[in-house]
């Protein structure tokens, strides 16, 4: 995550992924994820982050980058207060 108090200059100090691939082998999201937004949704005290992965594999067993495509989200609570 970044963040920006001005919301011109952005800092981002820990560069640790948020949604990581798993890299294990038949996995929906082994290798390649894409955030479905920029942005999240709220739900009462959650964060919602929705995304795409992919196995990289075909039913049939053949690779294919792209292959295995599946959408996933991800939830966060909310800090409530300082």
């Amino acid at each position: 995550f970044a963040y920006s108090r001005d919301g011109f200059h952005w800092s981002r100090p820990d560069r640790t992924p948020f949604l990581a691939a798993t890299r294990n082998d038949g996995d929906w999201d082994r290798a390649y994820l894409h955030p479905a937004s920029t942005i999240c949704c709220v739900g009462g005290d959650q964060l919602y982050f929705y995304y795409s992965g992919w196995s990289g594999k075909r039913g049939d067993g053949t690779r294919d980058m792209y292959a295995g495509g599946a959408t996933g989200v991800a939830m966060l609570r909310r800090r409530r207060g300082a």
